[in-house]
């Protein structure tokens, strides 16, 4: 057998080096969609209430009645605070008037006093001129009488009412008294009196 001829053995080819794989780039986080938000859900459509004539009707007439009962309360309390103004208007208005006349009658009265005096000191004056004085009197003895007389002044009688003590000297009053009737007369007639009740000073100027 022939031999074959040996091979020359191969040398290997030199490795090349190897180029480092380029690195993957980091992906980047894709923006998150907004999520669709939920569409409100559209109220449901009520039924509406069937309306009652009646019930309305009712209504109306409960309403109208309610505000003519309000509009009479109004009107009524403002009636009560008319007539309560009113009313102590003429209580104000009263009491003036009764204070005016209280004034009125007293100004009359003090003026009617003072005429009488007037008219009671002209006959005292009068029945003292005729007084004769009995002998022996002293002191400030006075006596009161009553004298009934007519319109003219004519007197009808002559009554002791408080003796000076002296019973002569009673005794020339009371002539005294009847022989100055006529009395005076009062200046206005609604001041004369038919019983006057006079009081006699006989020693006093």
């Amino acid at each position: 057998m022939t031999k074959e001829p040996e091979k020359p053995p191969v040398k290997p080819e030199p490795r090349k080096p190897e180029k480092p794989e380029p690195k993957p780039e980091p992906k980047k986080p894709e923006p998150k969609k907004p999520e669709p938000r939920p569409e409100p859900r559209k109220p449901e459509a009520k039924p509406e209430p069937k309306t009652d004539p009646k019930a309305e009707a009712r209504a109306e007439k409960a309403k109208a009645e309610a505000d003519a009962k309000r509009a009479r309360d109004l009107e009524d309390k403002r009636m009560r605070e008319l007539m309560a103004r009113d009313s102590e208007n003429i209580s104000h208005s009263k009491q003036l008037q009764e204070e005016l006349a209280r004034v009125a009658g007293a100004k009359a009265s003090a003026a009617r006093n003072k005429a009488m005096d007037a008219y009671v000191e002209k006959i005292r004056a009068k029945v003292k001129g005729n007084i004769v004085l009995p002998p022996g009197v002293s002191g400030d003895p006075f006596a009161i009488f009553y004298v009934d007389q007519l319109p003219d002044g004519s007197v009808i009688e002559v009554r002791l009412k408080r003796s000076t003590g002296n019973a002569q000297l009673d005794g020339a009053i009371e002539r005294a008294i009847q022989k100055s009737s006529p009395l005076p007369k009062p200046e206005k007639s609604e001041l004369f009196n038919r019983t006057l009740e006079l009081k006699f000073y006989p020693l006093r100027d």
